[in-house]
């Protein structure tokens, strides 16, 4: 379980880039005024992701033990690894500008991105709520992490995995709240660029990641 909950955290920490990408509006849509409305905006909004994202950890986390206990996920953990990384890189070369996606795709995000940043703007309760409805935004880097908790095999483990897998999202997205609104419109123009290769390079990462995991389970057969 140790190395799930060690990758859930690399996977926040690596993965940030997308986050500051696709949750950034809703960031900076909750910077005050006031230090202290913001400190409070801020906190109860991450406060509110890890209610949610814990839960849906557990769920996974208990899942996972009952698949376990039938069968063997060692190739499906890899096939899902190497169709993940490839939504990582698709979603990353769209964040530069590079590659779009389809159209409704693009509809669900924006509305769903939209009410969520509309919501936030109220603060307080508003922010809570923004947070718990995070999962609710079309995210291929929620879906690896909660692959990795449902890999943990218990209810705690995957409510750990995920706890720590948002942690490892915040530091980026804090930075963004606190720098996002002083940096010039020219700069915060290229933050999707910037984020978005470094995001299609942990999606390349993440296929052969798991082109290795599935050729290490085909050589144990043999």
């Amino acid at each position: 379980m140790e190395s799930q909950i060690v990758a859930a955290f690399l996977l926040g920490l690596g993965g940030s880039i997308h986050c500051v990408g696709m949750c950034g509006g809703i960031v900076l849509a909750q910077t005050r005024p006031r230090l202290a409305a913001t400190l409070r905006d801020q906190a109860l909004y991450h406060f509110g992701r890890l209610t949610s994202y814990a839960f849906l950890g557990g769920a996974a986390g208990t899942l996972g033990f009952v698949l376990g206990r039938y069968r063997d996920l060692t190739f499906v953990q890899a096939l899902v690894s190497i169709v993940l990384g490839t939504l990582l890189l698709l979603l990353g070369l769209k964040l530069a500008g590079l590659f779009r996606l389809p159209a409704r795709a693009n509809v669900v995000s924006l509305t769903v991105g939209r009410s969520l940043t509309a919501l936030t703007r109220a603060g307080g309760v508003g922010s809570l709520t923004t947070g718990a409805l995070t999962p609710l935004l079309p995210c291929s880097l929620l879906t690896s992490a909660l692959l990795l908790a449902a890999a943990t095999g218990s209810f705690t483990g995957g409510v750990l995995a995920m706890a720590v897998f948002v942690s490892g999202t915040v530091p980026a997205l804090l930075v963004l709240a606190a720098f996002g609104n002083v940096a010039s419109a020219k700069v915060r123009a290229q933050i999707p660029r910037i984020t978005g290769g470094l995001l299609a390079l942990f999606g390349a990462f993440t296929v052969v990641r798991g082109i290795a995991a599935f050729g290490e389970g085909c050589c144990h057969l043999l």
